[in-house]
């Protein structure tokens, strides 16, 4: 079975390594845990092959920080997962992952300059996590405690680079990023700090406030994205 047609959810974007028989697996263990779903219409599967007709990637500049850029899949898929491409002097980072990696994706990329590494932030990232690392030809930092969470095993150790540790255990990624861990969502949920901005994903949950909170007017948020101006 080629890499395009192995195994993914459609409720959370995960890849799966083939049976040996080439079944498609009999559950997803990312929806099986009560901090996903199984749809009312049960598990059902895909693969890069079914998806790449169907779906296509975009992306957008930030209109705070032009050095980043968000990317995700139209239609929406999955549970809807956003990347970000961040443009540094010491290499570009890919904060989270989508699941839909095509030719028009790694080709937007690499006009940016390819990837130094990328960091995901809990297992409801980790979708296609070796597609990329294999494109990219660079490593995938995620946490020690949700390594039980990949669903696809690694072809060799050296995609993997873990941080492990306890809560508050940081790792500087290139000069200027620094991955911390943070716990909460997942025991080993990460977020991504870079000069003044601090990458969240929903390792931490976001609300409006009334514009006449000074808490307001000292930070700005995004979706998936906190801009904290300190």
């Amino acid at each position: 079975m080629s890499q395009n047609d192995l195994p993914i959810c459609t409720a959370c974007g995960s890849q799966f390594h083939a049976a040996q028989n080439g079944d498609t697996p009999e559950c997803c263990k990312i929806c099986d845990d009560p901090r996903q779903f199984v749809p009312p219409s049960g598990q059902s599967w895909t693969s890069l092959s079914e998806m790449k007709p169907a779906h296509q990637n975009k992306w957008q500049q930030d209109s705070h920080d032009p050095r980043i850029w968000s990317i995700w899949t139209d239609p929406k898929f999955a549970i809807g997962q956003r990347a970000f491409l961040l443009k540094t002097p010491a290499g570009n980072i890919m904060w989270d992952l989508i699941t839909l990696l095509d030719a028009n994706t790694v080709e937007f990329i690499n006009s940016h300059g390819g990837l130094e590494a990328i960091v995901i932030s809990h297992p409801h990232y980790y979708t296609t996590y070796v597609e990329w690392a294999q494109t990219f030809k660079c490593p995938i930092y995620i946490s020690e405690d949700d390594r039980k969470w990949l669903c696809r095993l690694p072809p060799s150790k050296d995609i993997l680079k873990m941080i492990d540790g306890p809560v508050s255990t940081t790792k500087e990624i290139v000069p200027g990023i620094t991955a911390v861990k943070t716990g909460g969502h997942f025991p080993g949920s990460l977020v991504l700090h870079w000069e003044k901005k601090l990458f969240i994903a929903d390792t931490m949950v976001t609300v409006p406030v009334s514009q006449e909170n000074p808490a307001y007017r000292n930070a700005c948020f995004h979706t998936s994205l906190m801009i904290a101006c300190i």
